[in-house]
């Protein structure tokens, strides 16, 4: 059997809590609050340049998988020029219309969020891709002209 009798001072039931608060005492001390902002701090420090580094990365690879996917638009774009006139294509413009690349009056075409720019010469094709409406290039890919 448990004796009944006063609680020793600084137990819970003497009215105190071991730390010396109000029983019942609702909130956090200015200590706690300054401790909790002091560790959200060093772990935003930490978590938030590893965040940006993982979306440059992961930007980077969209891209170029954008500019290799305009290589294999230009490759079908190409074979299907071949098989409906019978000759090879000279110039890009030949596979600007929408049966084949569907590119504006810049040599764009807009695939999702992104562009497509295809830049021909006598030897090589270029394709660039860019954020949608941009200027600069995100990742670009060469082959030699067929």
């Amino acid at each position: 059997m448990q004796a009944s009798g006063p609680a020793a001072p600084g137990t819970a039931a003497s009215g105190t809590a071991a730390f010396g608060t109000r029983r019942g005492a609702l909130g956090f001390t200015l200590m706690e609050v300054i401790a909790v902002v002091i560790i959200l701090a060093i772990l935003a420090a930490v978590i938030v340049p590893r965040y940006l580094e993982f979306v440059g990365k992961a930007t980077e690879s969209v891209a170029q998988s954008v500019a290799s996917e305009g290589v294999t638009r230009f490759k079908n774009a190409y074979a299907q020029y071949l098989l409906d006139t019978g000759k090879k294509p000279s110039t890009l413009t030949d596979l600007a219309p929408a049966a084949y690349l569907n590119l504006d009056g810049d040599g764009k075409v807009n695939v999702g969020g992104y562009d497509l720019a295809y830049t021909a010469s006598s030897s090589a094709l270029t394709v660039s891709s860019y954020t949608a409406n941009a200027t600069t290039p995100l990742a670009s890919a060469t082959m030699p002209w067929p």
